[in-house]
């Protein structure tokens, strides 16, 4: 028997906590045994039969809602989802089973932020039917919206894979083309930033290509409403192709693919994008801007009248080019067969709209990269790829900006001699999405950012198939922010080293971020924190939690955020750290251990309450170690109250929160301080009566008050305590 409310009922609705691009285990939830409440979705055919229930909070405007059944997503037959506002009853949408196992998804742009709503699942009436499911959230919004358009970045001849796209689920915004018959249907949005001013864009369906039918297709202006050109179906099957030649270089355009209205003919379909011009090979060494220097029939040609420019392809090979002023490509491939090969800026500026390629496909030559005093941004994936050889692939750099826009990759399957990228000397690295290590065999690959800057905007991965592999170090007061969380592949290969006044900062307003575990895989693959800044401002606690153990050597700053520890993940401070800046806006939320016989206050809190507690004149050596933690809840057998007590009976124990402060390590006394940060919330009024209660493990002793400051907030202390747990 359990007279736990769970999430067969709206009020026992299942949280979820985090909504950015999250999908729960496959077949993680059921209908079997699930009884109805509420209301129907109003586009269901019957019910609500079993329906389950969960809720979310909005970070923006948009949620993307998946209910996944089939295979190993769920057993779940004929599925129906709705999206409630937070009274359960108000629908915001609905969607309805399409056939016995096809998934169904929900997609809306009209939330309010920091709203509650509720999503019920269900399935068609029929015992039968009831299985199990899996689902998936994105607050971000999705390419069923101009919000949410898929940024083509690779605009050399690119074409997405084979049926990469989809029609189904999709809903009508905006305008139709045109020249489109009907719409919009269930239009679904690209951009790009143009690189040249000629594009020609095809939409592909048919046989590998796609299920879509009677395709529709439309490019657009930056607002999305101005229509530039149009394309109609020809006929169900057959592919449209559009072109325009007056884009303006460097302005964002929208691709909307739609088809002729018809639940039957929405499906997946294929896209392909061309918007360069010219493609150049190197044919000697030399300065960039040096017509001699370049060929456009092929590798050490007859020289080409110019150079790369804007929307221009440079193919370099076996050459070493030198850029002192300021340059412009469509993309840039940099490859090695017979000589060696690099690029050196020298006060100079790069800007590759873009991928920007290095490739060492075996040969035994080097490719080097010196950055000084200059700008490299890369608009498309900053891409290396080793696979093979016995040279080296590196990069220098200082007093430089790098700006990579999407990824940053480094892939090696083969070869010795290792992969080094130093970034040093007050230059900055930002990246606009991941950086992505990933050995699966061959030279080590080894960032370092020395007395610089790196900021992540989304993860940094590590893959590898052994230890030693792997690593980024920052070092003599370098930052690396991180604006979502370090991940590592199974087992968890890879080395952050952080020293010499390095920071590591966890920074997001949107991402639920994950502190990756100290401990690593492997001999020494470890991750070390000498200096971490929490800083996380998003609307859901907690907003940090723990990979693992992770330890801290330097200081543990707390900015904006709630830290989430448990006994497994164990947040420690060695004996040479300490913690600045904790408030109601930021502290841990669960076990925290110091190590060391210096006095320390702990910033813990839970619930949204901030309750320090501290310790002083420790009697033990630097081996002491405390372990804190704060609850807001009843305490343990709070009505056994020790009586003859030799420091005055006590009335009563404070039924609202404790203290857990746990001694292990070597041995020692130390006097404790309880803080309030709410008098009235923690029920104080009397600063003569109020004593520090402690729990012998059988019953709560008083121990008195040596002294206090009753003030709002305040503290009480009691001095020598040899005997812990709670307070």
């Amino acid at each position: 028997i359990d007279n736990t409310v769970t999430y067969d009922d709206y009020n026992g609705a299942i949280l979820l906590a985090d909504i950015n691009n999250w999908c729960s285990a496959d077949a993680a939830y059921s209908t079997i045994n699930a009884t109805a409440d509420l209301n129907k979705g109003t586009c269901w055919e019957n019910g609500p039969n079993y329906n389950r229930w969960f809720k979310f909070v909005a970070t923006t405007p948009f949620i993307t809602l998946d209910l996944k059944v089939g295979g190993a997503e769920g057993s779940m037959r004929h599925p129906n989802m709705a999206l409630w506002e937070a009274d359960g009853t108000t629908q915001v949408a609905c969607v309805r089973r399409i056939n016995a196992t096809t998934d169904v998804q929900i997609s809306t742009a009209s939330l309010t932020i920091g709203n509650t709503y509720y999503v019920s699942v269900d399935n068609y009436v029929g015992l039968g039917y009831r299985g199990t499911f899996t689902l998936c959230a994105d607050s971000n919004p999705s390419y069923d919206y101009f919000e949410g358009a898929i940024e083509l970045t690779d605009l050399n001849n690119w074409c997405s894979a084979d049926a990469a796209f989809t029609t189904i689920n999709g809903t009508s915004d905006l305008n139709k083309g045109s020249c489109w018959e009907n719409g919009t249907n269930y239009n679904r949005w690209f951009k790009f930033t143009a690189i040249s001013s000629n594009i020609t864009a095809q939409m592909k369906v048919a046989g590998a290509e796609g299920t879509l039918r009677h395709p529709n297709m439309a490019l657009w202006a930056s607002d999305g409403t101005t229509e530039l050109a149009c394309v109609r179906r020809v006929d169900a099957t057959t592919d449209v192709s559009l072109s325009y030649g007056s884009l303006i270089i460097g302005q964002t355009y929208y691709i909307s693919c739609d088809n002729y209205v018809g639940l039957g003919y929405r499906g997946t379909f294929t896209l392909c994008v061309n918007n360069i011009d010219q493609t150049f090979y190197s044919r000697a060494s030399g300065a960039w801007n040096d017509p001699n220097t370049w060929s456009t029939i092929g590798f050490g040609a007859a020289a080409a009248a110019d150079y790369p420019q804007v929307g221009d392809v440079a193919n370099i090979q076996d050459n070493s080019l030198t850029i002192t002023t300021n340059e412009i490509a469509a993309e840039v491939n940099i490859t090695v067969s017979a000589n060696n090969a690099g690029l050196t800026l020298s006060n100079g500026s790069l800007n590759v709209a873009g991928a920007f390629n290095t490739t060492n496909s075996g040969n035994n030559f080097n490719i080097s990269y010196t950055i000084a005093n200059s700008t490299l941004t890369v608009n498309n994936n900053f891409n290396v790829n080793r696979n093979g050889g016995t040279a080296n692939i590196s990069l220098s750099s200082s007093g430089s900006t790098f700006n990579f826009n999407n990824d940053f990759v480094v892939n090696s399957t083969a070869g010795v001699g290792d992969n080094t990228f130093s970034f040093g000397t007050l230059s900055t690295l930002a990246v606009g999405n991941d950086v992505i290590l990933n050995n699966t065999g061959g030279p080590k690959t080894i960032i370092s950012i020395d007395n610089s800057d790196l900021t992540i905007t989304n993860n940094l991965t590590f893959i590898a198939s052994t230890d030693n592999l792997v690593e980024l170090d920052i070092a003599n007061g370098a930052n690396l922010y991180l604006n979502n969380s370090i991940t590592q592949g199974s087992p968890a290969y890879g080395t952050l080293a952080s020293t010499g006044g390095s920071t590591i900062h966890y920074n997001s307003t949107t991402n639920l971020q994950t502190i990756a575990s100290t401990a690593g895989s492997g001999t020494g693959d470890l991750i070390n924190y000498e200096n971490l800044t929490i800083n996380n401002s998003r609307i859901t606690s907690p907003q940090v939690t723990l990979g693992g153990t992770v330890t801290i050597t330097g200081m543990l700053t707390l900015t904006d955020g709630e830290v989430l520890s448990t006994s497994t993940n164990l947040l420690t401070l060695t004996s040479t750290a300490s913690t600045t800046g904790a408030s109601i806006s930021s502290f841990i939320n669960g076990p925290f251990k110091k190590i060391g016989n210096t006095d320390f206050e702990f910033p813990m809190g839970d619930a949204n309450f901030w309750q320090p507690i501290s310790i002083a004149n420790l009697t033990g050596d630097v081996a002491t170690e405390f372990t804190a933690e704060y609850a807001e809840e009843l305490p343990i057998d709070n009505l056994n109250l020790k009586t003859l007590d030799p420091n005055g009976d006590l009335n009563n124990i404070s039924g609202l929160e404790y203290w857990n402060l746990i001694n292990t390590g070597t041995v020692s006394n130390a006097d404790v301080t309880l803080f309030w940060k709410d008098q009235t919330r923690s029920d104080i009024d009397n600063a003569a009566d109020l004593q520090v209660a402690h729990y012998t493990g059988s019953e709560w002793e008083n121990l008195g008050q040596s002294s206090i400051n009753f003030t709002d907030p305040g503290s009480i202390t009691v001095v020598g305590v040899s005997s812990f747990s709670p307070f």
